[in-house]
């Protein structure tokens, strides 16, 4: 072994790297040695011995999300081995590829989900001799790595890295928020190997365009939502050239910090609003779910790349957002209801607090909603709910004080009622819809879709 390579960790003790902008979320009290050395060989374990995918169909391994996301929020380490092994239970093994990958013919095997073994070595090999931040900027953001003039069959990375309802993109997110090499290194092999369905999304136009005029008055993401809402060319499908006419009217050049708040709060109202339909039970919906796990890593990532290559990403991911927004109906955003609901700022809990407390509280109401939120949330089966939780926990750390008129002067309908309650009404109502660990099924989630509820 070379001396670079006795300092090169793939797994070390997790760390937050803050390079200014918004703050990475918190990692809750609840660290321990035991916990943080429980983590890393679970960590290990799983980069050792199971493939990304655990079926046949492409279905992805969570195994490294769950484990990182509990231990963030405190779990100990009886609950992170107790989460590996049913998170583990139904994995593929990892198996020797076919071929090596290298520089040469790293384009060759792209979607080839045999070839992750050979991609994780080749990676590991280049972060090992680049660095992280150099890795990203020449695999996935470069014009090289997703277009090539003269080539039929393109690498489209940018566009892999945010297929499969963005599962590649978060699990380098993890890697970057918690410095942990290995689950980059792994995120790239996965995007590497996952097949390249953004075509039509994310076309050639995105590296070769030049940057739009800056506006004197930028438009605000709540005001492409608004547009992608009522624009009746979007009622029966997800045009990609009108969405992507729209996300062109938002620059995100400048001050990234202010949109990359302007997206992590449409995901949120999309999957929160959207879901508090006005008949049956909150619609915990599986795709736009991922809008908010997936948002979480926006800034730490941001925080790592060149400006052009954040335009890109910015520009990319609201795309991706907004069609995936369109893709499952399209559904009206009742704003003035959901905010009407204050049923939803309470979650229906068994601890009570102590009779002569400081006030007087009903039963099975906590003073603070989070702490309930996030207890449940680490016991939960469901490899979805603590990455949920601990992602809207985040944002009502940013964004909880915002009042109602913030958003007053966006072409988003009713935008003026909007304040920081959003998340932790969003919070409550996944919890009760999820079963806060009561429900046997292993799926809690809803994939029925919004197609009879369309704006």
């Amino acid at each position: 072994m070379s001396g670079s390579d006795a300092k090169f960790e793939l797994f070390p003790a997790p760390s937050h790297l803050d390079k200014g902008g918004l703050l990475p979320p918190r990692v809750w009290p609840g660290r321990t040695p035991a916990s943080i050395a429980t983590l890393r060989q679970i960590l290990k374990d799983n980069h050792e011995k199971w493939h990304i995918y655990f079926n046949t169909r492409g279905f992805h391994n969570h195994a490294a999300h769950t484990v990182i996301a509990l231990w963030a929020l405190g779990a100990n380490e009886e609950i992170l081995n107790a989460a590996y092994r049913y998170a583990s239970s139904y994995l593929l093994p990892l198996f020797e590829s076919p071929g090596l990958i290298n520089e040469g013919n790293w384009e060759t095997h792209l979607g080839d989900e045999k070839y992750y073994q050979a991609y994780i070595s080749f990676f590991t090999e280049e972060v090992k001799a680049k660095g992280v931040d150099a890795v990203l900027e020449e695999y996935v953001f470069a014009t090289s790595a997703n277009y090539v003039s003269g080539q039929t069959e393109q690498p489209q990375m940018l566009g892999r890295l945010l297929d499969a309802v963005i599962h590649p993109l978060i699990h380098v997110g993890y890697g970057v928020e918690f410095g942990l090499p290995g689950m980059v290194i792994e995120g790239l092999a996965w995007t590497a190997v996952h097949k390249g369905f953004s075509t039509s999304v994310l076309t050639q136009t995105l590296f070769s365009e030049p940057a739009p005029e800056k506006k004197d008055h930028p438009t605000h993401a709540f005001t492409v939502l608004g547009r992608v809402i009522s624009d009746p060319r979007l009622a029966n499908n997800a045009d990609p050239q009108v969405i992507k006419e729209y996300v062109d009217q938002w620059q995100p050049e400048g001050d990234v910090a202010k949109h990359l708040e302007e997206l992590l709060w449409v995901n949120s109202l999309v999957y929160g609003v959207a879901g508090l339909e006005e008949i049956g039970q909150f619609n915990a919906d599986f795709f736009y779910m991922h809008l908010v796990t997936s948002s979480i890593f926006l800034p730490s990532l941001c925080a790592r790349l060149t400006e052009r290559s954040q335009t890109l990403f910015l520009r990319s991911y609201f795309l991706i957002s907004l069609s995936l927004y369109v893709e499952r109906g399209r559904p009206a955003l009742d704003i003035p209801r959901f905010f009407a609901n204050d049923t939803t700022l309470h979650p229906a809990d068994d601890s009570t607090p102590h009779a002569e407390g400081l006030v007087s509280l009903p039963s099975g109401v906590t003073p603070n909603p989070w702490l309930s939120v996030i207890q449940t949330s680490l016991v939960h089966h469901d490899e979805h709910v603590p990455k949920l939780q601990r992602a809207l926990c985040y944002l009502a750390e940013l964004f909880g004080g915002t009042p109602a008129g913030y958003f007053k002067n966006t072409e988003l309908k009713d935008a003026e009622l909007v304040d920081g309650t959003l998340f932790v009404r969003t919070a409550n109502l996944s919890a009760k819809r999820t079963g806060r660990g009561e429900v046997p099924s292993r799926d809690v989630w809803d994939r029925r879709g919004f197609f009879q509820l369309k704006a």
